[in-house]
């Protein structure tokens, strides 16, 4: 549908659920592609029919700065440049009432979800302002909304939004794109890791107030994504796209 034809581009928590669904969709049309994820070997499953000529995988931990160099660089090396990224490694963290909560606990997940997509921009941005190109960063409703029991991850979906509004300005000049994609409740692992510290009515919770009664599929968010990242999205920045059902309607 968006051509990516010989675009090289990074994708990080490529083997999670959203991961695999917007590499296959990169892959389908056309790019080059670097993934990245922690857990190397799902990763290595994940990408095991695909032609290794325009895909290289390496385990990165988000929240160093010395793998997301090494990342870029792999991109570099490989295919010459780099047109996109997809900022989408995240986690849920430990979720409860914050007087349960530990600074330990909000600490990483503000180092993976927040700390590892600045890094993540941080690393490639001067090779993608040689050609300009496209950088997705997955939020969520989170993160422009609230929710009880959740204020970790609240708190890291809306400060990557913030890092989108102002990057999207830094790099105009550059003709490089920055937007992020705030996704409903999601039908895998996350939600379902969810569901297993706070009860299984977290599912129906997140859709109650939809328009659309029902979770997102990773195809859902990964076709905005895949919009975003290609030329087809030309005079798109600075906003965040919501794949939600009308839940913040």
């Amino acid at each position: 549908m968006y051509a990516l034809n010989n675009k090289t581009i990074i994708i990080t928590g490529a083997s999670g659920d959203v991961g695999r669904a917007i590499s296959k969709l990169c892959y389908d049309n056309g790019a080059n592609l670097v993934l990245a994820d922690i857990n190397e070997q799902a990763l290595e499953a994940s990408v095991a029919t695909y032609d290794s000529s325009r895909v290289k995988t390496l385990r990165v931990d988000v929240s160093q700065q010395a793998d997301n160099q090494a990342m870029a660089a792999c991109a570099l090396e490989y295919f010459g440049c780099i047109d996109g990224l997809v900022a989408n490694a995240a986690i849920a963290g430990a979720m409860g009432a914050i007087e349960d909560s530990t600074v330990e606990e909000f600490k990483r997940v503000m180092d993976i979800n927040v700390v590892g997509v600045w890094l993540g921009i941080k690393a490639v941005a001067q090779a993608i302002k040689k050609q300009g190109g496209s950088i997705v960063i997955t939020s969520s409703i989170a993160g422009i909304t609230g929710s009880p029991f959740v204020s970790n991850y609240v708190a890291s979906k809306h400060a990557v939004i913030g890092i989108m509004r102002s990057l999207s300005l830094e790099f105009g000049d550059d003709n490089v794109r920055v937007n992020c994609v705030c996704p409903t409740g999601i039908d895998g692992q996350m939600i379902n890791d969810i569901a297993a510290m706070i009860g299984e009515q977290v599912k129906q919770t997140a859709v109650e107030r939809q328009a659309f009664k029902r979770l997102a599929q990773p195809e859902d968010v990964a076709q905005m994504m895949l919009f975003l990242l290609s030329d087809a999205s030309s005079l798109c920045t600075g906003s965040y796209y919501t794949v939600d059902g009308g839940y913040s309607t």
